[in-house]
């Protein structure tokens, strides 16, 4: 094909929408094991994060709703969360070593004067939760899966598949297939994990989890991923009870993702 009627293909592609992607060099092809391996040291680095978390999670046999969480994480551990949807106005802040190690609790909606301190591993604040917020983050996140794998593939219980290149909310990632062949009553954590690591940094930005009848497990997606903005304090404090008359400080917040 001549180099006029190449620009005249390309001119049109674009204008029907239909551009071709520039594919991977054969050079940039890594096998699933590497992705792994730069998964477990891409958070390296890392001293805090924003992010839109997405989370949805199947307890006691039941699939709860999802969940749209505004995530702010800080080294060494500080976690803050404010429910967007389907509990709109709830806010948790948890500090380790600080509150005597227990959960600021916000419960927004017609309970949105309160202040609750709670135990990080009691029953209220684990009832809708596979996890405590101690386990909350990508570090976590890359740890289970670093764990699960390197114990299945010592074992001789665990299969790693490359599935491809697709976008997760405009990123482009590596989707990942992890299975488990032991049985159920093995102790690990799930059968089979779909994975979609980014491929600029290397973190798991999506992950969907399954239960040894095939069931959704477990669901979790990182959004809007800003890394190492520089969180001071305040982007971890829990507003004292306002006065009856004055509206929570939530209620000002314009979040964007």
């Amino acid at each position: 094909m001549s180099p006029h009627w190449t620009l005249w293909f390309l001119l049109v592609a674009v204008l029907l929408g239909a551009a071709p992607r520039p594919a991977l060099e054969a050079s940039e092809a890594l096998e699933p094991q590497e992705i792994m391996h730069r998964m477990a040291s891409a958070y390296d680095g890392i001293r805090d994060y924003t992010a839109l978390f997405l989370k949805r999670e199947r307890i006691k046999g039941v699939l709860l709703p999802l969940e749209t969480i505004e995530l702010r994480f800080q080294a060494p551990f500080k976690v803050y969360m404010a429910w967007r949807e389907p509990h709109a106005g709830r806010i948790i802040v948890y500090i380790e070593g600080a509150n005597d190690n227990k959960i600021l609790v916000n419960p927004g909606g017609l309970l949105r004067l309160l202040r609750l301190k709670l135990d990080p591993t009691s029953s209220l604040a684990t009832q809708n939760s596979h996890n405590t917020v101690r386990e909350v983050g990508l570090q976590k996140t890359i740890a289970l899966l670093e764990r699960e794998y390197e114990r299945g593939t010592r074992e001789g219980q665990m299969t790693l598949s490359f599935q491809g290149y697709e976008e997760v909310a405009d990123r482009p990632a590596y989707h990942l297939t992890l299975v488990c062949h032991a049985d159920k009553t093995a102790g690990y954590y799930a059968q089979r994990g779909e994975i979609w690591v980014d491929t600029a940094y290397f973190l798991p930005i999506k992950l969907s989890l399954y239960d040894w009848d095939n069931q959704p497990y477990a669901y979790y997606e990182y959004r809007s991923l800003r890394l190492n903005p520089g969180l001071g304090p305040e982007a971890f404090h829990l507003a004292p009870a306002p006065d009856v008359q004055s509206p929570p400080a939530w209620a000002h917040e314009n979040m964007s993702p």
